[in-house]
This record gives structure tokens, C-alpha cells and sequence, in this order.
């Protein structure tokens, strides 16, 4: 009785509060002597000591007015019931966990028939899956049979495929020799049918592809950068009286230059990116009486300046001369910014705008990368309150994040060697004003698709293991992975909207047939999207080193079958690309400048995996077009006098000498990273010439 007294009684319980045993109750005869709680004793409540059979009268106690809620313990009652609830939960989930060990255990240790077998079958109809059983031994292993018969709605009959497979040091292992990629798909159906609770336990062996050299285009454009990012922290001043050789200065009126830009960019840039909202800064701009004090309109002003390459009419140096002038005053600005917390969104707009102008123009990476970092936690603090903002603000912030987040995945690439295309969540589904031009509504709509495709787990996954073939290192992926890429893109492909499909199967041989016209960007980029992946995908894995072994059953034959099925997308890729560059060039040179540059540049990498392929024809006659397409097009793209020659190219000195310091040659034009894209296209157009000269 004594220990039973001293358990907490349910009124402490209840109100949270310890017992205190310090009372005693004595009558004068001693026949009523017991120890009460003081608490219940002040209380003048029975004191009850705590049994079994105490529930009802703590239920009825709890239902007493006399019972009061004090300090918090509703709070701490919901706390104690959500950790309950938990427990109770884990516990059914520990429970189940053990069920599945055990049946899985049970499953392969099974020592009830000597002939065991295992029926997967990859057709829907057939589901009957007969345990198997098997001796484990020091000296013998078990050995398992593999059934799958074909599809009973076929027309013609189909032979039973068996696999032979193993369990070895607790690992799966396929013995049966795969020939064709059919058994292949066959098999990997049916595994997945029918094994996937044993995947963890098969015994895979992931394919090694090799890469002859470090890629021109991509591996060596960004080790060049990399090499010049290191100057990038001192402060580098334009040397204009040396460029200029007429040793003259040229007075602006800034203000007028600023009224002359702003009204192309918002023709031709805005409807494409929408990150600025045409109604509400125009409002803004004409209300201001010193532009020079709005730091939106210099950052929009110098984006310009980047942006309209072929529309504004000024030279080089007078660009050079008139965006470091808008830049000194906008960065002052900027920094004053940071100070008011009432303009986040602000902040965040100038840093998008500018980081063209200095990663693209003056390869000053780290700087925009600092100036990114701080804009991008700003994008987190005010997601937090997005509820309390206008749609206009809402709708900016998105698209901001968005594109800065992109931007942070290429500095991550820079910096890092790390590749990650994810997209979170929270910015996917871009949304669209109903004041905006019907141009820009129909951009978001393809931004949201692409970014989709492009930041599915599986693509941002595959691309970033084949990141070391760029720079010349080896990958190693799973077959299984490379042959999933088809039908993935095939299911992104046929959930577009009908107004964004150019094709039925983009991966159609005769594709490049429909891009040798004039298309609108509905149509043209989400199919260009598919074949630029496609063309640095495929191009990358072309050379496997593999050598079939008993961990894996796979054929030559087969190896041999999938590297021609990659070679063959990206020929076929390669050559819709350069079909569409050839009559849609200038159609979207204005509206998207960088189109051109990106399509050049995968190309010509497809273009060098492919020459390192000998046993195989090189594609002289893509290799002809996309040459002379750009010789006729050269002046639109690069601008005048900032092509480097062939004798001062440091991409040359790079391939020649890795390790060695390089001057800094760019920085000596107006437009460094101009000079940097002349250096890496004209370099990369030099090496592959060597496939159209005649050999003896």
C-alpha cells in the first residue's frame, strides 16, 4: 500500500505538478493513520492512490469543475498525445519491418526443394511468382531459374526466356548471357516486375566510358575561365586611350542614351525574359527626376547594352565606355539598398540584371557570384511573407529566383565541378500577369516545361555523372541508366500541350526535315531542348570500355548494339540543331541572343566526340554546314575586333601547357568575355578542320 501511495496521484498527473507526501493524517484513535498528498490536501480532494481501476474516477476528476487548466497544460497535453501517437506508429512501422525481413529471409534461405525456381514473367497477364528455395554452403551455391514467357496476346508464339541467376556472398548475380537489348528490356521489365524488393541485393557492375582528351568547347572554355576568375578580385580598369587608337575621348549625354535603350529592351528583351513589369516601371520611370538615382533603370540600361547586340547602334568601346559609367552608379546605389529592408525586391532585380554584364562581359564571376549570394537569401526572407504581396511583386520574385537560381547552378559548375539541374519545388509553375504581352505568356509557359524536363532528378543525375568526360577524366554508369533516357524524355515529350509539340517522336531520323523552316518559339525551343541534351549526352558515352564478366552477364554484342543506338542520336541530334540554326537564325537573334551560342557550342562538342570515333565515318557534311553558317553569320555574333588570332590564343596555350600562368589577354579588349567566346569557337572550328582535310 505503501509503494502504491507514492505513484503520482491522477489529480498531479493531470495539473502537471509533483506529489508531495509531507502530511500525515492521524485521528485520535491511530486507526486512521496514511500518508496524503499535500497537494490534495489544500485542494480538500480525496487523495486516491493509483491503481489499475483509477481511470474512470480520473475521468471523471478531468470532468470536475473543481479541475482547472493551469500554466499551459492544454498545450502540453496535445504535445503528449502527438508523441503517442508517434511511438504508437514507429512501433507499427518496426513491426512491420521486421514481417517484410523476416518473409524476404525466409524467401531466400527456403531449403524445402532442390530444384529451385523463380518465375518472372514480363508480361501483364502473367503474374504468378512460385517461391524459391535454395542450400547455402561453404562449398556450393545455390542456383535460381528465371522464367519469362511472351505476351499471350501475341500473334506469334514466343519461346520462354530463362535466366540463370546466383546468390554469392549474399548478392544476386545474372549468369545468363544477354545478346540483344531486347532481353534486355525483357529483363529489366520482369526484374522490375517481380524482384524490385531484392534490388539492393543484385550484384551490379557499372559500364567505364573513356574520354580521349579534354573538350575545346565545354572542358577547356571553363578551365580558361577559371584562370582568369583568379585576376577577377583586383579591381581591373579598361585601358580605353591605349584601345582606342585615335587617342580621343568621347563626351555621352547619358540621359539621352538611357531614353534611346530603354525602349528596345523593352521591345525586344522583356517579352521574352519578363523580369521587369513593363505598366509599373514606365509609372516609376516618368515620375522620376534624376533617372541616375533609380538603380533598376541603370541595371535595365546595362543589360541592354549586353543584350542588344545587333540592334543598338554603337561600337565596342562606346558599350564598354557607357555600361561601366551606368555600373559605378548603380552598384552605389546597390549598396545603399541594403540598408532599407523595404527594398529586397529591389536588390534582388538589380543583381538579376546585372549578372550578365559581369560574368558574360567582364568575366568577373566572383563578384556577381558575391553579389547572387546575398540576393538569393533576400529571396528566401521575403518567400516568407509572399502571401502580403501584390501579384506584380509576387510574380517578379519567382521569376527573379528562378533565374538566379540557374545562375547559381553555373557557378556551382565553375567553382565546383558540381552539376545539379534541380529545380525546387516551390519555384516551378511560372506565372504570367494579365496585363503582360501575349509573347510573354507564351515564354513562361515553355520556361515551365523546360525546367521541368531539365530539372527532373534522372537528368540532373545522368548529366552530372557525365561531367568528368568534359574535362577529359572517365565516368562510369550504369547501362540500365543510359537506356532509361529514351523513354523518360519520350514521357516528358507526351505530357506538352499539343501547341508545344513540333512531332509525334522527336527522336524521329527524319526530324530535321520539320526545322528547316521558320518556326515559332512554341514549337522550336522545347524540340531544341530535347536534341541539345540529347546531342551532350549521347556524344559523351561513345567509348565504353567493357569486358564481359562473370559479375555481368551482359554481351559484347550488346554493348556494341547500345553504343550505336547512342551514336546514333547524336548524329541525328547534332544534324536538328544545325538545321534549325541554318533558317531560324535570324529570326531569334534579337529575341534570344545566347540561342545561337548555345546551339553553336553543343554542336561543336558533339561534333568532337564524334571525330574521336574511328571506326566509325566522320559527319563532314554537319561539320561543312555548321561552318558556314557561322562565317556568314561571324560579324553578328562576335563583336568587331575582338576575334583573337590563332597566334595569341590562349585556349592553344592551354591545350599545349595546362599548368601554366596565362596572361591576361582578354582583358585587353573592351568586351573581355567577347574576345573569350571568339577564342574558344574559332579554336574549336581550327582542331575540327583536320577531318575535312584530305589525308594520303
Amino acid at each position: 500500500m505503501y509503494n502504491t501511495m507514492r505513484n503520482p496521484k491522477p489529480l498531479c498527473k493531470y495539473r502537471r505538478k509533483k506529489c508531495v507526501w509531507s502530511s500525515l493524517n492521524d485521528n485520535s484513535d491511530n486507526t486512521d493513520r496514511r500518508i496524503r498528498c499535500a497537494r490534495c490536501l489544500k485542494l480538500d480532494i480525496e487523495c486516491i492512490p493509483q491503481s489499475d481501476s483509477s481511470d474512470e474516477q480520473l475521468e471523471d476528476a478531468l470532468n470536475s469543475s473543481e479541475l482547472m487548466a493551469q500554466d499551459g497544460d492544454p498545450e502540453l497535453r496535445r504535445m503528449l498525445d502527438d508523441m503517442n501517437q508517434l511511438q504508437v506508429e514507429m512501433q507499427q512501422y518496426e513491426s512491420e519491418k521486421k514481417d517484410m525481413e523476416k518473409q524476404m529471409f525466409s524467401l531466400v534461405t527456403n531449403t524445402t526443394a532442390k530444384s529451385p525456381s523463380l518465375s518472372l514473367s514480363s508480361s501483364p497477364s502473367l503474374s504468378t511468382v512460385s517461391s524459391f528455395s535454395s542450400t547455402l554452403s561453404p562449398f556450393s551455391f545455390p542456383t535460381i531459374l528465371a522464367t519469362t514467357t511472351g505476351n499471350k496476346n501475341s500473334k506469334t508464339t514466343q519461346e520462354p526466356t530463362e535466366w540463370k541467376l546466383s546468390i554469392i556472398d549474399g548478392s544476386i548475380r545474372l549468369n545468363t548471357p544477354i545478346r540483344t537489348i531486347d532481353e534486355l528490356m525483357m529483363f529489366t521489365q520482369a526484374s522490375l516486375r517481380y524482384l524490385s524488393p531484392f534490388t539492393g541485393l543484385f550484384k551490379q557492375e557499372p559500364v567505364r566510358f573513356e574520354a580521349t582528351c579534354i573538350s575545346p568547347s565545354l572542358g577547356l572554355a571553363t578551365v580558361l575561365q577559371r584562370s582568369v576568375i583568379c585576376r577577377s578580385r583586383k579591381k581591373q580598369q579598361f585601358d580605353m586611350i591605349r584601345y582606342n587608337s585615335n587617342n580621343t575621348t568621347q563626351l555621352f549625354d547619358y540621359r539621352n542614351i538611357m531614353n534611346y535603350l530603354l525602349p528596345l529592351y523593352f521591345k525586344y528583351v522583356v517579352p521574352v525574359t519578363g523580369l521587369v513589369h513593363a505598366p509599373t516601371f514606365w509609372k516609376h520611370y516618368q515620375s522620376l527626376d534624376d533617372p541616375f538615382e533609380c538603380p533598376i533603370a541603370l541595371a535595365t540600361s546595362i543589360d541592354a547594352l549586353v543584350s542588344l547586340r545587333n540592334v543598338i547602334d554603337y561600337t565596342p568601346i562606346q558599350r564598354r565606355t557607357i555600361a561601366d559609367f551606368f555600373y559605378s552608379k548603380c552598384k552605389d546605389l546597390l549598396f545603399d539598398l541594403y540598408e532599407n529592408p523595404d527594398s529586397k525586391l529591389d536588390v534582388i532585380m538589380v543583381t538579376c540584371l546585372l549578372q550578365t554584364y559581369l560574368t558574360d562581359v567582364l568575366l568577373n564571376a566572383v563578384e556577381a557570384r558575391r553579389l547572387l549570394s546575398v540576393a538569393l537569401l533576400l529571396c528566401l526572407e521575403m518567400e516568407i511573407k509572399i502571401d502580403e504581396m501584390t501579384d506584380v511583386q509576387r510574380i517578379l520574385l519567382k521569376r527573379h529566383h528562378m533565374s538566379m537560381e540557374v545562375q547559381q547552378r553555373s557557378f556551382d559548375m565553375l567553382f565546383e565541378d558540381k552539376i545539379d539541374f534541380a529545380v525546387p519545388d516551390r519555384l516551378l509553375g511560372l506565372e504570367y500577369l494579365d496585363d503582360e504581352p501575349e509573347k510573354t505568356k507564351m515564354y513562361v509557359r515553355i520556361y515551365n516545361h523546360i525546367f521541368r524536363f531539365i530539372g527532373s532528378p534522372y537528368i540532373s543525375e545522368i548529366m552530372g555523372q557525365v561531367n568528368g568526360i568534359f574535362y577529359g577524366e572517365h565516368c562510369e554508369i550504369y547501362l540500365e541508366d543510359l537506356l532509361r533516357y529514351e523513354p523518360i524524355v519520350l514521357e516528358w515529350w507526351n505530357s506538352l500541350p499539343s501547341d508545344l509539340q513540333l512531332c509525334e517522336n522527336p527522336f524521329d531520323p527524319e526530324a530535321y526535315k520539320l526545322v528547316g523552316k521558320k518556326l515559332s518559339p512554341n514549337l522550336l525551343f522545347p524540340f531544341t531542348a530535347v536534341h541539345l541534351m540529347t546531342a551532350v549526352l549521347t556524344s559523351s558515352v561513345l567509348k565504353p570500355q567493357y569486358t564481359p564478366s562473370p559479375d555481368n552477364a551482359i554481351s559484347i554484342d550488346v554493348m556494341r548494339a547500345v553504343r550505336e543506338k547512342l551514336m546514333s542520336l547524336a548524329h541525328n541530334s547534332s544534324k536538328v540543331l544545325i538545321h534549325s540554326l541554318k533558317v531560324n537564325w535570324a529570326q531569334y537573334h534579337c529575341d534570344t541572343p545566347s540561342f545561337s551560342l548555345c546551339v553553336i557550342i553543343h554542336v561543336l562538342y558533339c561534333l568532337e566526340k564524334l571525330g574521336h570515333c574511328t571506326d566509325t565515318p566522320f559527319p563532314f557534311h554537319l561539320l561543312s554546314m555548321i561552318k558556314e553558317n557561322f562565317n556568314e553569320r561571324r560579324i553578328e555574333l562576335l563583336p568587331v575586333g575582338h576575334e583573337v588570332p590563332s597566334s595569341a590564343s590562349l585556349l592553344v596555350s592551354l591545350m599545349e601547357n595546362p599548368n601554366q600562368n596565362l596572361i591576361d589577354l582578354y582583358g585587353q579588349y573592351p568586351l573581355p568575355g567577347y574576345a573569350m567566346l571568339s577564342d574558344v569557337l574559332c579554336t574549336s572550328f581550327s582542331l575540327l578542320d583536320q577531318h575535312l582535310r584530305p589525308t594520303f
